[in-house]
């Protein structure tokens, strides 16, 4: 009876195990896309029942690309286990909501928020952190350390939006961060544009 105990709690253990890597990405540890998709698609459910927005963030590390041709591909892979783990962080702090890595130096995050002004908080609190790292990138046209370009999308109540909608407006936003000078976030929402 012993060892059948233990086999069945070592079985658990690996089932265990496996979910969670399924679920996880290996490098950084947070959510993975697989993981975060199916989150997306059951909080557009929750926003069609209940009325309540979402806010979904799409960003990533600016200039990355240069930095791992400077520092290489181990100092790239430790330079977004620091960004994700301060991410992380952050989200924590903001309570119901997760942050997921969704290629690359790309992540994405998931949260519920009342209104813009609290989005506009998450989204400050997010670039700031990541600054406040203080990791140096020797190639950055934008910063001395390195930072991040956010956009993001918060879904009204009572307004029906599908996934490939919420991405696409939050990747659009992201752009925007972009192209008017990096280390910065921008909320769409309605018909507004907000950058910080």
């Amino acid at each position: 009876m012993i060892g059948s105990h233990t086999d069945v709690n070592e079985r658990k253990n690996v089932e265990r195990q496996l979910l969670h890597v399924s679920r996880h990405d290996t490098l950084t540890g947070l959510a993975n896309r697989r993981s975060f998709d199916m989150a997306i698609a059951r909080e557009i459910d929750r926003v069609a029942r209940s009325g309540e927005p979402a806010l979904l963030l799409a960003l990533d590390i600016d200039h990355f690309k240069l930095y791992n041709d400077h520092y290489g591909h181990q100092q790239g892979d430790e330079c977004l286990v620091k960004v994700a783990q301060k991410l992380q962080e952050v989200a924590q702090t903001f309570g119901d909501g997760m942050m997921a890595r969704y290629g690359g130096e790309e992540f994405v995050g998931l949260f519920k928020v009342s209104d813009q002004a609290s989005a506009m908080q998450l989204a400050q609190d997010l670039v700031k952190q990541v600054n406040a790292i203080g990791l140096p990138h020797a190639k950055s046209s934008t910063n001395p350390c390195v930072s991040i370009s956010l956009g993001m999308c918060l879904s009204p109540s009572g307004v029906d939006r599908t996934l490939h909608t919420l991405i696409k407006q939050a990747d659009d936003q992201l752009y925007q961060s972009k192209t008017t000078g990096r280390n910065r976030a921008t909320l769409a929402s309605f018909a507004t544009t907000q950058t910080t």
